[in-house]
């Protein structure tokens, strides 16, 4: 694994546990919710899931063009840059000083345009690679070229739409009136960044891992239609809820938006599952079943998604459990089940323990449901609290494992 690479997935990690650590706070000293939430959720987006996926892009993109990366000081500048934007942006939530928020925000925007640039640099400037390193050979298998082709347009997209939902970003901290655009940055960044970049990867890499083709090639190309149109019509619907005068048009916008992303989803669930399901011998149980709970948890959260555009009364009461389906089940648990099998890999090395990645599955889930289940029940809110503890001790065994398998002794895969 390349020092970048390390460096991205090391900062997620950290990121990652004092997220869920935030949020076990706010959930058992709810008074403290308002102040803690932008903390917690820009940590867990910027820090734990994006800094994941850039960590993790830096590796595996090199290894599909064949080429190094265009420059490692452009890589380091951003590794230090989302950091500090990240930090700064926290700490700003966190002591509420919003004159020096925009100062971080763009900081942060900044490593974002490099994270592009690095991309795009080394994909048209990046030196040719002679001979791969041994690292690289559990990606370089075989796949459809239709398929791969798609994949990659996934994550040329949804590396657009992290451009422009971190720009808005930054608009809405320099802009008093810019705050009305809040629901349209959540949206660009957890459907248009996150999920397109999943499904970019996921058609990437299981195929390959499984030795098994997706469901159907033909359909890949019509999914990514069909996602970017979700993602485009959403957004004009936001704008148009927030800035319309015709509550109608807005109302059945959101709707029509929300079934096109759920069919977008649930064609590929259709369309990845049998790669999934047979990739079990190269991945290992633990990871297969995350991933496989992951697909779940989107089927579950896009569904919500659509009764909440539908039913405004419930959006107070579940859009929590709505979110928290998308960050924790969805996009989490994906993130388990990759990173249990490509982060040894990245070393050249066996998983630290398989046994901590089995167990990890039943509390994270667990613990997942039971938070969800009880959240929106006011009288029980304390109990979820306890299942809430459950995502921290998953998440704690994930950074556990992920920690003792990065920095212990080398392996042999």
């Amino acid at each position: 694994m390349n020092i970048h690479t390390k460096g991205f997935i090391v900062s997620a990690l950290i990121y990652f546990f004092i997220g869920c650590s935030l949020g076990i706070v706010s959930v058992f000293v709810p008074t403290m919710m308002p102040l803690i939430r932008p903390v917690h959720l820009h940590l867990n987006l910027l820090g734990w899931v994006s800094m994941m996926i850039m960590g993790v892009s830096y590796f595996v993109i090199p290894v599909f063009i064949r080429k190094n990366p265009f420059s490692d000081k452009a890589l380091t500048l951003h590794l230090i840059l989302a950091n500090v934007g990240i930090i700064g942006m926290s700490a700003c939530f966190a002591i509420q000083n919003y004159d020096l928020l925009p100062v971080f925000a763009v900081i942060e925007v900044f490593s974002v345009y490099l994270f592009l640039f690095n991309i795009v640099a080394t994909a048209i400037k990046g030196i040719p690679v002679e001979s791969s390193p041994r690292e690289w050979d559990f990606l370089t298998g075989e796949a459809d070229k239709e398929v791969d082709r798609w994949a990659s347009y996934f994550t040329q997209a949804a590396t657009l739409y992290f451009v422009v939902a971190c720009s808005l970003g930054a608009y809405i901290s320099l802009s008093a009136s810019g705050w009305s655009y809040l629901k349209v940055h959540f949206h660009l960044n957890l459907v248009g960044w996150v999920t397109l970049m999943i499904y970019g990867v996921a058609y990437h890499i299981f195929p390959r891992f499984s030795s098994r083709d997706v469901k159907n090639g033909a359909l890949v190309g019509k999914h990514f239609i069909l996602a970017n149109l979700g993602i485009v019509l959403m957004t004009g619907a936001l704008i148009y809820a927030e800035k319309g005068d015709n509550e109608f048009a807005a109302f059945y916008m959101l709707i029509l938006a929300g079934l096109i992303e759920g069919i977008s989803g649930a064609v590929f669930v259709y369309n990845i599952l049998p790669a999934i399901n047979s990739a079990k011998e190269i991945m290992g149980q633990a990871s297969v079943r995350f991933a496989r709970a992951s697909l779940l948890y989107l089927v579950l959260g896009i569904t919500l998604g659509i009764l909440i555009s539908i039913d405004g009364d419930l959006a107070s009461k579940f859009r929590p459990v709505h979110s928290h389906l998308h960050v924790l089940g969805w996009i989490t648990m994906m993130i388990y089940g990759v990173g249990l099998y490509i982060v040894p890999a990245f070393n050249g090395k066996k998983l630290h323990s398989r046994i901590i990645a089995e167990l990890q599955f039943w509390i994270a889930n667990v613990g997942l449901i039971g938070f969800l289940l009880l959240y929106p029940l006011t009288t029980l809110k304390g109990w979820a609290g306890v299942f809430a503890v459950f995502e921290l001790l998953a998440a704690l065994l994930f950074i556990y494992n992920m920690a003792r398998t990065i920095f212990g002794p080398s392996t042999q895969k």
